[in-house]
């Protein structure tokens, strides 16, 4: 087995560059560890398979496959025709963008293309400029990653497979947005964001948002908002609370950002419709 691996310098305040190699593998050797950052492999000779989540794909020269943050790593060279392959390893915040750009999230981790000298080419030339460590050089360490980057966003670059979902998957989706459904509805006075949705879950952003959208019919910030307005005219009809306090028992940190709020969703302002409710009740 031969292998070479270069550890880069690179930390930007939102990005940084870990570590590039390539790996011609011995029949059969199989790799299996957990890390916390996203780990880009491009099979540039033979085969082998990947386990992701616990569906194995079998894969060839041409193929990539990404892992996850904090997932764990399992794939071995093939027995007869063990592959070679190139890998990329990054983390900061800029990788949650990055996924959502490249739309890899769970379940959406393999991409099935045919062999490109170029990209081979954009992993070796940025293993070369990090062994090199000339000062000055981060920049271009920098150009190449997003080159590759680019490449696998590139439409012609291959097809993503995705893992097929069986009923437990389908049934653990729903109870996840339940979840995320009563927390909303218990915190509707607190700051609520798709970013902390998601913490709840450990779905990925984008994946998150599909599977929210398909389980309620609207996206995560139009449901907060529908029950913040529900809320509101709760307790506009069956409070004396001031409205001030209702805006902030439904998350709004001052009266003018609730009534123009309200007004945009209800066609009226916060004490229009208190008063118009208010009379309606009286007439019945």
């Amino acid at each position: 087995m031969k292998y070479n691996e270069v550890f880069s310098t690179v930390r930007l305040q939102e990005l940084n560059i870990l570590y590039a190699g390539w790996s011609e593998c011995a029949p059969g050797h199989r790799y299996k560890i957990r890390r916390d950052f996203l780990l880009i492999h491009y099979i540039y000779n033979g085969k082998g398979s990947a386990i992701i989540e616990g569906t194995v794909y079998h894969l060839k020269r041409g193929d990539c496959f990404i892992y996850l943050p904090g997932q764990e790593e399992d794939y071995f060279a093939d027995k007869n025709k063990p592959w070679s392959y190139a890998w990329l390893a990054i983390s900061g915040k800029a990788v949650s963008d990055i996924c959502d750009i490249l739309q890899i999230g769970k379940g959406n981790q393999v991409l099935i293309g045919s062999f490109r000298p170029d990209l081979k080419s954009l992993f070796f030339q940025l293993i070369d400029v990090i062994q090199t460590g000339k000062t000055g050089n981060e920049i271009k360490q920098c150009a190449l990653c997003f080159s590759i980057l680019s490449e696998l966003s590139f439409p012609g670059t291959g097809r993503m497979i995705k893992k097929k979902t069986n009923n437990f998957e389908k049934i653990k989706k729903k109870e996840e947005i339940k979840k995320v459904i009563s927390y909303i509805r218990e915190n509707l006075d607190k700051r609520l964001s798709v970013a902390i949705l998601c913490s709840l879950t450990g779905f990925n952003r984008v994946y998150f948002s599909k599977v929210f959208k398909r389980e309620t019919g609207e996206s995560a910030l139009e449901y907060i908002l529908h029950e913040r307005m529900k809320r509101a005219k709760l307790l506009l009809l069956t409070t004396d609370h001031k409205i001030t306090a209702i805006g902030t028992m439904t998350g709004y940190s001052d009266y003018f950002g609730f009534a123009r709020c309200f007004k945009k969703f209800c066609g009226e302002t916060p004490s229009d419709y208190r008063k118009r409710m208010t009379v309606r009740q009286l007439r019945q």
